[in-house]
């Protein structure tokens, strides 16, 4: 699961979602018994016994509906169905119109949408002839809600795009306020839905101003937990963060602690993804305690199944495990939405997974992928698949680690055809639905209700399900894309690496190896003619070269043991001492020609490595420095122990590097590397190395330089 939208004025899955929660809820939640209520109603009856006009009687009728629509909604219900019948006869008001919006809503919240679509259809037509604002825009919004529970885009694009332009056409301050909060959230939404991030982002913006101005703190939550969704899709976890928080408080401050419950998801989501794991169990538990006391069975199924995929995620499955087997007995409720149920599944396959009870694991993936294949929810098949890949490979079943293979495989590329397809088809739909063709689509839809009757209830929220397990995990499809690309962009990097490889065996190795062709033939005539003083240096260049190309092959040897994981690590305490001595050996003649000092100040410090591979790191350290240190230099390596760990420099007073290259200095590019003092050619692949191997060694390393003041490179070992 990803993220999750909650608002009684928001469309599709988002609707969807909240009208399932309401139908699981509201049975915990109960209608309250106030003395008070019933006093006031008693009032009101009596003075309604009294009235004789129809206005009159209406008002009072839809007074008693206002009063009771949060408190006893069953009550309000029964007040909408008798203003209805006052009235059925005598012309509409805006008091009836408003019982048929409370009871089209009531319709909707019991999956009777097309029920709904009679009624709201009824209060359009008599808003626009009443030139009543309030219950057109009201009426619009419902229609939307409705189409977009019934997966129908067009439709429901054009009633929430009627409703936000009545703004236009509307004086009263406070109205337009009010339909931009509602249809700015709902298109946003939409958008949001459609992929297209920054016209969603325009909506909400919007919104969340007009919220503001009205002091409506109930929608301006649920706003900032749709910002907080928009960021993510930005990749801009902190900044989403920011706004799941802003909706916690202020549903904190409402006393809305379902709301809370519906929130946090997404928080500990984003938590997780930048492995803020101290914030994630802080507000992981916090909301545990809520759900606990609200013995809401959904919530403290979802709450759980979330905490315990960080605890897993932490390495601490036992806990993970404790906390699953808290809500076993809740996983076995009959009438659960099976979304939510899929979640369980899936945090009881990680933690048994990662405590190596593979055919535990096995059993609950089994039974995520059997509601998966029976509810055709395509969109959860390339999980699934990932972990088969994962759960045969442990249990070394190589036959189903292909078959898994190769779903994932077909799997990926329909869904990219599909998203595609679906993405044209969409958007040629909204380009092409002009204002004619929008009439011309409403009448269509007249004519088609007088046909429609009331659905089955059971396979209403069965089709409620469906939609909003496409908001519940489309975050998964949102990551999958986003694992393609970094899979791309790592394709990408490593064609990179093989051409940067190709260009130093090609050319950078090629040069000194060509110095040795014809090098006898070379001496002896240098030796016969008696030139001494250019004998001694070729000689030097041999060497030299020498010595560049046993570098080369070494980094080239040691990179491609390291990609295929042969390098073998064996850490121990190792004398920085025997290690410096052993490298300034190997550069002693090279320094000297260019009269450079290397200086060695690290005592009896022992560091806890690998000696080949701290040794083949400081022989690059050195070799870069020597190259790019210009004659009577310094270089100089030294050593520092500390509480916790050994710090190793390397330091040098040469030409330095330019800021621009420090931030990709280890990376392996295309890019030329500077030429050293004496026209030295470096390749890159030593600097890259040295990152590897230093990481390899679970140590760090840093680089400081000012140009024409030298370079200081820092390497950190743990004890």
């Amino acid at each position: 699961m990803r993220r999750f939208i909650l608002s009684s004025c928001i469309s599709g899955p988002y609707t969807v979602l909240l009208i399932l929660i309401l139908f699981f809820a509201l049975p915990y939640l109960g209608n309250s018994q106030d003395p008070l209520l019933e006093q006031r109603i008693d009032s009101i009856e009596t003075i309604l016994d009294a009235a004789e006009e129809d206005e009159e009687r209406h008002r009072l009728i839809s007074e008693i509906i206002e009063l009771t629509k949060f408190k006893n909604s069953e009550l309000s219900i029964l007040y909408c169905q008798k203003l209805l019948s006052e009235g059925k006869d005598g012309p509409a008001d805006k008091y009836i119109l408003h019982a048929k919006l409370r009871l089209a809503k009531n319709y909707q919240l019991n999956g009777a949408v097309d029920s709904s679509f009679v009624l709201l259809y009824e209060v359009l037509q008599d808003a626009r002839q009443l030139d009543l604002q309030n219950p057109l825009w009201r009426a619009y919004m419902h229609m939307g809600n409705g189409y977009d529970m019934q997966a129908n885009g067009d439709s429901t694009f054009h009633y929430f795009k009627a409703g936000y332009d009545l703004k236009d056409i509307t004086n009263d301050t406070l109205e337009r306020n009010k339909i931009i909060t509602t249809f700015g959230t709902n298109l946003g939404n939409f958008y949001l839905y459609k992929g297209e991030v920054e016209t969603a982002l325009n909506y909400f913006t919007e919104a969340s101003e007009a919220c503001l101005k009205v002091g409506n703190l109930n929608s301006l939550g649920v706003i900032y937990n749709c910002l907080g969704n928009i960021y993510t899709e930005k990749n801009e976890n902190v900044k989403a963060i920011e706004y799941y928080n802003k909706s916690i408080d202020l549903r904190e401050e409402l006393g809305n602690k379902v709301g809370i419950l519906y929130v946090v998801p997404n928080l500990l989501t984003s938590y997780l993804e930048i492995e803020e794991y101290d914030l994630f169990f802080e507000k992981g538990y916090w909301a545990k305690a809520i759900a606990d006391e609200l013995e809401i069975p959904m919530f403290k199924l979802l709450v759980n199944s979330f905490v315990a995929r960080g605890e897993t995620q932490c390495d601490r499955p036992q806990k993970a495990l404790e906390l699953i087997n808290e809500v076993a007995v809740v996983a076995e409720m009959e009438g659960l939405d099976v979304s939510i149920l899929l979640q369980y599944y899936e945090s009881c396959f990680s933690t048994y997974f990662a405590l190596g009870q593979y055919r535990k694991a096995e059993k609950y993936l089994l039974l995520k992928s059997r509601i998966v294949k029976e509810k055709d929810w395509v969109m959860f098949e390339m999980g699934d698949y990932i972990n088969k890949v994962m759960l045969y490979n442990a249990l070394g079943v190589k036959d189903s680690v292909s078959v898994a293979m190769n779903q994932l495989s077909d799997a990926t590329i329909k869904k990219m055809e599909a998203q595609v397809e679906d993405l044209g088809r969409i958007e040629a739909s909204y380009t092409n639905l002009e204002t004619q063709q929008k009439v011309e689509l409403l009448e269509k839809e007249k004519i088609a209700l007088s046909a429609i009757s009331a659905r089955n209830l059971i396979a209403a929220i069965s089709a409620l399900a469906i939609a909003l397990l496409t908001l519940f995990f489309l975050y998964r499809n949102n990551r999958q894309k986003r694992t393609i690309s970094r899979q791309n962009q790592e394709l990408e990097s490593l064609n990179s690496t093989k051409d940067q490889l190709f260009s130093i065996i090609g050319h950078d190795l090629k040069k000194p190896a060509i110095a040795f062709r014809g090098i006898t033939e070379k001496l002896r005539f240098l030796i016969d003619s008696g030139d001494r003083l250019r004998l001694l240096k070729y000689g030097k260049s041999i060497e030299n070269d020498a010595i560049e190309l046993n570098n080369l092959t070494d980094n080239l040897l040691s990179w491609a043991l390291l990609q295929k994981d042969l390098m073998a690590i064996n850490e121990k305490e190792v004398s920085l001492a025997t290690i410096t001595e052993g490298v300034f050996s190997l550069f002693s003649n090279v320094a000297k020609e260019k009269k450079i000092t290397l200086s060695s100040n690290v005592g009896n410090v022992v560091v806890h490595s690998d000696e080949n591979a701290l040794s083949i790191v400081l022989r690059n350290l050195v070799d870069n420095a020597i190259k790019y240190t210009s004659e009577n230099g310094i270089i100089e390596i030294t050593a520092v122990e500390e509480a916790s760990k050994v710090e190793l420099f390397v330091k040098d007073n040469g030409i330095g590097i330019e800021k621009d290259h420090l931030p990709n200095l280890f990376a392996l590019t295309k890019e030329k590397s500077t030429d050293g003092t004496f026209g030295e050619k470096g390749t890159g692949l030593g600097l890259h190395l040295v990152k590897e191997l230093v990481e390899k060694c679970k140590g760090t390393i840093a680089v400081e330089s000012k140009i024409d003041r030298g370079t200081i490179f820092t390497l950190s070992f743990p004890y």
